[in-house]
């Protein structure tokens, strides 16, 4: 019989080689584009985490398909995030 693993425990190894980054402005609820310390690693149609990994508000977007992070700026698909994001969070 297979071992069962605990969810938290296979969650956090998909952030095991995760790229982090802050938002170093505030996102409104339906907000399509993340202000941030570094777009260093980031890209088009990425996945990706914004906030701590089991904190209510956290959610999984995706990186715009055709608009490369630039500068500060990472835009995300249409739609946005779900929830507002404050300043400092991952």
């Amino acid at each position: 019989m297979a071992a069962i693993t605990p969810v938290g425990a296979v969650n956090q190894e998909l952030f095991t080689d995760a790229r982090k980054t802050y938002l170093t402005a505030a996102v409104a609820a339906a907000g399509t584009s993340l202000t941030v310390q570094s777009i260093k690693e980031f890209a088009i149609n990425q996945i990706l985490c914004i906030g701590e990994l089991g904190e209510e508000e956290t959610e999984i977007v995706k990186t715009h398909a055709s608009t490369t992070p630039t500068g500060t700026t990472i835009t995300l698909v249409t739609g946005g995030v779900t929830f507002a994001h404050a300043i400092n969070t991952p």
